[in-house]
């Protein structure tokens, strides 16, 4: 009667840590090595007064993507007035090393311009040499108060790296990540002409920017959970080589978790693709 919140109790931080679930058939002797493992993240635990059960809440790890914001949000603001032609940005004390996330050089977003920084010396920014006006933006004078927002900028980058790279962001490290998969994927159907220059200078959530980056590469991502991996795969034509997966009743499914519905009203009879 006490165990489910005692346990509650003493776990205060157990959201996004990971849960393994593994699953399997009841045999006779008993076999774990059968079963298999499925990894999640928890969302959430609850248990009813007086119950003597726990309800459980298990999301893909990849919904941290949603809660994460890219570029990190900065509340660095300028100390003094500076011109158009400033090779100094003073930001209030303690407020610079926030500046340090993506390493050097980096980009702000001052107003409505971005500017290159080089080095950071104290809560002191300092100016590239021909930093104002970048990514097509234009020098002007800036007031004290000014809210300085750090950027996150991508050069000529391979799509799936700065997929990766968003993820990493995110807190999908790449142990997590096919990254070989991704790889593969590149290499084979994106190219050049999928290379990322970009400057993301307002934070938006990591999903949103990802969301966008696979629709604009027609593929999909989802999360194998069996082999505790991220995946990465182009809408193309099937490879000659390739091993069409066959599903059998007795090997794939678990009885009464099919169910058959007619939705004529959905039914598609004529579809056309433009490339």
């Amino acid at each position: 009667g006490t165990f489910w919140p005692r346990l509650l109790a003493r776990n205060t931080n157990y959201r996004g840590r990971f849960a393994r679930v593994r699953r399997g058939y009841v045999v006779d002797p008993w076999d774990w090595a059968t079963f298999q493992t499925e990894l999640y993240v928890i969302d959430s635990m609850r248990s009813a007064n007086g119950s003597d059960s726990i309800t459980v809440v298990l999301k893909d790890p990849i919904k941290i993507a949603d809660t994460v914001k890219i570029p990190a949000p900065t509340d660095g603001k300028l100390t003094a007035d500076i011109t158009s032609s400033a090779t100094t940005l003073p930001l209030g004390t303690g407020k610079g090393a926030q500046y340090d996330l993506y390493g050097y050089p980096c980009w702000v977003r001052i107003a409505d311009e971005v500017i290159k920084i080089d080095s950071r010396t104290g809560d002191t920014l300092n100016v590239n040499a021909s930093g104002h006006a970048q990514f097509n933006t234009i020098a002007a004078a800036h007031k004290t108060n000014d809210v300085v927002q750090l950027c996150k900028v991508y050069s000529a980058v391979p799509l799936t790296d700065v997929l990766i790279s968003l993820w990493n962001l995110a807190g999908l490290t790449n142990t997590y990540i096919d990254t070989a998969g991704f790889t593969v994927e590149e290499n084979n159907w994106l190219g050049a002409k999928y290379y990322i220059t970009t400057c993301l200078a307002e934070p938006e959530t990591a999903s949103a920017l990802i969301s966008e980056l696979v629709r604009e590469a027609a593929g999909m991502q989802w999360w194998d959970q069996i082999a505790q991996k991220l995946k990465f795969k182009v809408n193309r034509p099937g490879t000659v080589d390739a091993v069409i997966p066959l599903l059998t009743d007795e090997a794939n499914f678990i009885l009464d978790s099919v169910s058959l519905d007619v939705l004529d009203a959905e039914r598609i009879t004529y579809s056309a693709l433009y490339y």
